[in-house]
């Protein structure tokens, strides 16, 4: 079917394009192509300009320096744990009173 439409579409082409003179052919195929590329061609000179200006989301500021006491330490468990009771974060589990009534 497809097919068929097809045929017939370039039959019906061929034949407006035997009546008309060259010079009018020539025009409408010009315009035809100008209708058709210059959108084309602007997308794609759009599309090459955003290429360009890609930039990171954010500036990469370096890394800290690790600390010299690794996380999971004998040394710094046991002052943290003593900063923490300082400083009064740490409530023992008789302080607090919880009803469930």
């Amino acid at each position: 079917m497809r097919e068929f439409k097809f045929r017939a579409f370039l039959a019906r082409a061929d034949d407006v394009s035997s009546r008309m003179s060259n010079r009018r052919l020539l025009i409408s195929w010009l315009l035809v192509t100008a209708v058709i590329a210059v959108p084309l061609l602007s997308v794609w000179q759009v599309a090459l300009a955003a290429g360009d200006e890609v930039r990171p989301l954010k500036n990469q500021t370096p890394i800290a320096q690790s600390p010299a006491t690794p996380v999971l330490s004998a040394r710094r468990v046991p002052q943290t744990l003593i900063d923490l009771i300082s400083a009064g974060r740490v409530q023992g589990g008789s302080s607090r009173s919880t009803n469930f009534d």
